[in-house]
């Protein structure tokens, strides 16, 4: 029932004058003042849109309504009456059937309701949705609220604008249709700011592709948010707008995915990209892909996520590619830290936590891996660093922190053409080599690199670090590296050789060359020797060649000197 309210008492049939009425005198010019300071009152907007001339409204006038559809349904509101008309769009402008507008008040947070949408599981509130976020962006921002109740909608909701935000309240957003992503994040055209997606649950019902696609926009937010049964995966990154700018700055936090592919993706154009995403504290169930996979991109953190699955198809953790789509520069400085996998013996062979591979010219280098774990550990591998398959390479990568306590002998795979990886931290109940399936080169192990430099010292590496040493495995010998990036040689490589020898005596100023094969001597190599009996007297000295250690020797002495069932041992350094 539609009311007027004067001076606090509710009166239902009250007729104001009409300043256009031959009776109107001019007295009554402090009655119209009044007025306009009193609000007219409606239970609903289509009881004010259908206000008859009983009413009398005028510019300036307030205007309330106490519901959208019924009296008390959260979607009242207050306004101002306007005699003429701009356009209607049922939420921030509703025309009257006298003629005019009211015009609604809003703070920058608003509920969608008062846009009409109800939040009852059955009408399709898509375009009430729309309009509201469409109020926004012409007032150049604002929050749309959604609030206790299940949301459908039929067409995909756009962020277009700088400082959209959607926030959710105990609210459910669902597919009722076919469509590519439920909340698009930017346009595609230009590059926008601060938009942000939180506290809702976001159903895909098996009929949309994502959950949220972003679309170049910078310094935005996702997060507290339920993402569950899309198609695809819950979180789609596809940078694209005219101005070949790149998304950045993302921050993708304290969201939970439920039933679908994975949780994150990105694929770049071949001139845009993201960079510098925080992806943290996520939590994904039930995935059938990867948790996340992300091509071509740059500066990605993620930190303290974690994935369990029980479905077949399930491939692991963290997917690092590049397949070549992005042409303009390389793929680098992915952090990874803190990430949990978990599914079981039936599921869980041949998962992997973090892979790394490149199809591209690109090349992929400094992506920092730390803290992963994957149960069950005897049937997974932890980290694989694939072979590149195209013309760039994958080097300079970081390991950290890792279990292989069930001695599973591919916890980490190091594939041929990946260069000066670095792993170490590792904890292990047995030799750590023995985990590794290593088949890279320069590949850094508890801060010690094994490589063949031949006979001299090895080149300065800018991967290794001070205090690194490196193990030449040409002849053993052992370098580290000073604060200014020179080599120093710790030491050189030591070969022990023993054999017993059963000489004659030493006549008194006789002298003998015993030879002894030590196929692993030089010219050049510094030896030493002892012997297990009392050789007092004699004077010995050994000198190494090619594959021969040999030791002079003579007796100054007045006596002979027996030599018999001596143990010749030698200590070679190689030089």
């Amino acid at each position: 029932m539609a009311s007027i309210f004067d001076g606090g008492e509710k009166t239902t049939s009250q007729t104001l004058p009409n300043p256009a009425d031959e009776q109107f005198k001019s007295g009554d010019a402090n009655r119209v003042s009044n007025r306009l300071q009193r609000s007219v009152k409606f239970d609903t907007v289509a009881d004010m849109k259908a206000a008859t001339g009983q009413y009398e409204l005028v510019d300036g006038q307030p205007v309330e309504w106490l519901g959208y559809h019924t009296k008390g349904d959260g979607g009242g509101n207050a306004g101002v009456f306007s005699s003429t008309q701009t356009i209607q769009d049922n939420g921030s402008v509703f025309f009257v059937a006298t003629g005019g507008q009211v015009d609604a008040i809003f703070s920058e947070s608003i509920n969608v309701r008062k846009f009409g949408a109800t939040g009852d599981g059955v009408t399709d509130d898509a375009s009430s949705i729309i309009s509201c976020i469409s109020y926004l962006e012409s007032k150049i921002g604002g929050e749309c609220v959604l609030d206790n109740g299940v949301f459908l909608h039929s067409l995909s909701i756009p962020l277009s604008t700088s400082k959209i935000k959607i926030k959710g309240v105990k609210a459910t957003l669902k597919a009722s249709a076919v469509m590519t992503s439920q909340i698009q994040m930017g346009n595609g055209v230009n590059r926008v700011e601060s938009q942000s997606v939180s506290g809702l649950t976001i159903d895909g019902d098996g009929k949309s592709d994502y959950g949220i696609q972003e679309k170049s926009t910078r310094i935005s937010f996702i997060q507290n948010n339920i993402i569950q049964n899309q198609l695809e995966y819950c979180i789609y990154q596809n940078p694209e707008n005219s101005l070949d700018l790149f998304s950045e700055f993302l921050r993708i936090t304290d969201n939970q995915g439920f039933d679908s592919k994975g949780f994150y993706k990105h694929t770049p154009t071949s001139v845009c990209k993201a960079t510098d995403n925080t992806i943290a504290r996520n939590v994904m169930f039930r995935a059938s892909e990867w948790f996340a996979t992300v091509n071509g991109a740059q500066r990605f953190s993620f930190e303290d996520n974690m994935i369990g699955s029980h479905v077949a198809t399930f491939n692991g953790g963290i997917d690092i590619f590049d397949d070549g789509t992005f042409t303009l520069t390389n793929s680098a400085e992915h952090t990874i830290n803190k990430l949990y996998i978990e599914s079981d013996n039936t599921y869980g062979s041949g998962m992997i936590g973090v892979q790394v591979g490149n199809s591209s010219s690109n090349n992929i280098a400094g992506c920092n891996i730390e803290n992963i774990i994957v149960e069950p550990a005897n049937l997974v591998t932890q980290i694989a660093i694939r072979t590149p398959t195209g013309s760039g390479e994958i080097r300079q990568n970081f390991i950290n922190g890792l279990d292989t306590k069930a001695g599973f002998s591919d916890s980490i795979i190091i594939e041929s053409g990946i260069s000066w990886t670095r792993i170490s931290g590792i904890r292990s109940d047995n030799n750590i080599s023995s985990y590794i399936n290593d088949s890279g080169s320069k590949t850094i192990v508890n801060s010690i690199i094994e490589d063949n430099f031949g006979a001299g010292n090895p080149p300065v590496a800018n991967s290794l670090m001070t205090g690194d040493f490196v193990l030449n495995t040409a002849n053993g010998s052992l370098f580290t590296k000073d604060k200014g990036g020179n080599n120093i040689k710790v030491t050189n490589k030591i070969v022990d050789f023993k054999e017993t020898r059963n000489i004659a005596s030493i006549a008194a100023g006789a002298n003998l060359i015993e030879d002894f094969t030590v196929s692993d001597s030089d010219l050049g190599d510094f030896v030493l020797h002892s012997c297990n009996i009392n050789t007092e007297g004699l004077i010995m000295h050994p000198y190494c060649r090619g594959g021969v250690v040999s030791i002079s020797i003579y007796n100054p002495t007045a006596l002979a000197i027996d030599l018999a069932s001596c143990e010749f041992r030698l200590q070679i350094y190689k030089y």
